[in-house]
């Protein structure tokens, strides 16, 4: 609802356009030894494709529903609100990304996919995040609004330096 339909369009086609770029740069600034070792995201031979797209949602789920939590004005300010997200990435690699490589985001499995024309299996990594980015939004949006319509309405007030040093 907030960004016009149009813009949409040409911001996707713009990230198309710049995952296709970065991965042919990169395929191209390295020697071809290196290149032999350059492949498109697929899911392991080990999980059925629904099971990649399963990771795929959860993992994305959980990137949405934390960057919604970290960065929403409506809420109390985080400290550092990349900091959180930044956590959600890395734990989602470091827990899947054996199992499909935990791109998260379905325009950082093209570019290689583009470049190395291996498009198998490919439409994994556009059904999980997308359907993940919109569970973890609408969950998000949910629980606030169930948050704010039900919640206790408590003004948070200032605490002083020495109330905090006296405790």
């Amino acid at each position: 609802g907030r960004i016009p339909l149009l813009k949409v369009f040409f911001y996707l086609l713009a990230q198309c356009a710049g995952s296709s770029c970065g991965s042919a740069l990169a395929y191209a600034c390295v020697s071809d030894n290196i290149r032999s070792q350059f492949f498109a995201f697929t899911p392991n031979a080990e999980i059925t494709l629904w099971q990649g797209v399963l990771v795929e949602a959860l993992l994305t789920f959980n990137l949405i529903f934390t960057a919604m939590g970290a960065t929403d004005a409506k809420r109390r300010p985080v400290f550092m609100p990349g900091l959180p997200v930044g956590m959600a990435i890395g734990v989602g690699i470091m827990a899947a990304g054996t199992y499909t490589g935990a791109t998260m985001n379905p325009i950082v499995a093209l570019g290689p996919a583009v470049i190395t024309g291996n498009f198998k299996d490919h439409w994994v990594y556009w059904v999980g995040p997308y359907s993940g980015g919109m569970l973890g939004y609408g969950t998000y949006t949910l629980l606030m609004h169930i948050s704010n319509k039900y919640g206790q309405k408590k003004k948070l007030e200032p605490v002083e330096p020495e109330e905090i040093e006296s405790a």
